[in-house]
């Protein structure tokens, strides 16, 4: 997704209507980071049937690669709705 900061509210309703769970979510870090720690860009990774497969949620995961290895991964932080 790009320009999530100015469609935000779109992804929101997106996610909320699609019939699948949002299971991963990585910022890609050649874009900027917005107002209010938004990234610009972001890979949303979604599941029919999730299986959970650990208690314990860290993100970036240690699979995650940077889109741009030269660059610092971007951290994300996330606040209840």
């Amino acid at each position: 997704m790009h320009d999530v900061d100015i469609h935000i509210d779109k992804i929101i309703k997106f996610i909320k209507e699609l019939n699948m769970e949002l299971i991963h979510i990585h910022p890609q870090n050649p874009a900027h980071v917005a107002e209010n720690s938004i990234p610009t860009q972001v890979e949303l990774t979604f599941a029919n049937e999730p299986k959970i497969i650990g208690s314990e949620a860290k993100l970036p995961h240690k699979l995650d690669q940077p889109a741009n290895p030269y660059l610092k991964d971007i951290e994300l932080f996330f606040e209840k709705k």
